[in-house]
């Protein structure tokens, strides 16, 4: 395998791991993967709360994420209100039923970046986050 497809399947093999596990947080709240990951997104994506975020920065597909969305406001884990600027855009809010799975979340999210870092010195986590930075930035600049 060459160097390119190294890195992608390794990159995909990392997003893979975290989807797996929110998945299995997901089944035991009775919700959807996709439900659990827009729940985990809003999350931790601060002022990303519209839908087109989450089908932009996720990449999924506008009609999956619509139903997902109304899936989880009738399930009252989040709220949609109107951008009083922008009629056609839609703020998301997590709502206080959505709590519990957060904090199961939350606790799968510290114990899986454990386990990717484990053994990695705090020198070399700094080294790939400047690393990872770099090739965001390189990726941009060629848009």
């Amino acid at each position: 395998m060459n160097f390119n497809s190294e890195l992608l399947t390794l990159l995909k093999s990392v997003s893979e791991g975290y989807e797996s596990r929110i998945a299995l947080l997901s089944k035991g709240e009775g919700l959807t993967t996709l439900e659990g990951k827009i729940l985990s997104f809003l999350r931790y994506n601060e002022g990303l709360d519209s839908p087109s975020d989450i089908v932009r920065l996720l990449s999924l597909s506008k009609g999956d994420v619509s139903m997902a969305v109304k899936s989880l406001e009738e399930k009252g884990y989040l709220s949609k209100t109107k951008d009083p600027l922008d009629q056609r855009k839609s703020h998301l809010r997590l709502l206080g039923k959505a709590d519990p799975l957060l904090k199961k979340i939350d606790a799968m999210r510290k114990d899986y970046f454990a386990s990717l870092f484990k053994d990695f010195s705090p020198e070399e986590i700094a080294l790939f986050k400047t690393l990872i930075e770099r090739m965001s930035q390189n990726v941009h600049a060629n848009e």
